[in-house]
């Protein structure tokens, strides 16, 4: 029963694939052809093994948002590439502008995951017309965090602005998004958390919660 629905699931996607690549005249390629244009190329197989492998040899790996429990498989796939791929990941929610990177929110806290998010994210920020560095002032956070990388940013040529959030009791993913919605931003770029103390990678729960939640675009890595 597994298999036939893993095998559905397959298909399912394929015939989705198929269906956009014709809808937006994208050519469906096996090898290069050229740089200079947008093209497309299937990849069949077991989705955890095969996208955290294929995201090793991509930019950019680009996910949407699933909800309820028929997305626990396609979350549980984006989770561990987020965790075992070495690549950044771009969560695209439906209900999103098709405008992004105009105006540019950083959720700072000077971690190695978020570090590793913002030479991912420079190309966004080097066009943005606005970048926004929120920190938020926490026990382990202090009000200061952010003002190394704001001087960073400096030395690309990016002027950003700091902000502190003080959560006032709310969830530090919920007072992100919130923030975000508040500057109107276009973007959110953080760093993915996890904790493995298992081999079943467990995402921590800022990150869980802005996977769930989000109604922007978010760039995160880990």
């Amino acid at each position: 029963m597994l298999d036939t629905a893993a095998n559905t699931s397959i298909d399912e996607a394929h015939g989705t694939f198929l269906t956009v690549c014709a809808a937006k005249a994208v050519p469906i390629v096996e090898r290069v052809v050229s740089t200079n244009s947008v093209s497309a190329r299937w990849l069949g197989g077991a989705p955890a093994d095969l996208v955290a492998r294929a995201a090793r040899y991509a930019d950019l790996l680009v996910v949407g948002q699933t909800k309820g429990k028929q997305a626990i498989r396609v979350n549980t796939v984006r989770d561990i590439a987020l965790l075992t791929a070495g690549r950044p990941i771009l969560l695209v929610p439906a209900t999103s502008s098709l405008r992004i990177g105009h105006r540019v929110m950083i959720g700072w806290n000077g971690r190695t995951e978020v570090v590793r998010a913002i030479p991912a994210a420079l190309p966004f920020l080097k066009r943005a017309d606005t970048v926004s560095v929120v920190t938020a002032k926490t026990a382990r956070t202090g009000a200061n965090e952010g003002e190394g990388l704001i001087d960073y940013l400096s030395w690309h040529g990016i002027k950003a602005n700091l902000a502190i959030l003080e959560p006032q009791g709310a969830p530090i993913g919920e007072a992100l998004l919130n923030k975000a919605n508040e500057i109107s931003a276009d973007l959110l770029v953080m760093g993915g958390h996890g904790h493995s103390r298992f081999r079943e990678f467990l995402l921590g729960g800022v990150t869980k919660y802005v996977f769930s939640h989000a109604a922007l675009p978010v760039l995160i890595a880990h």
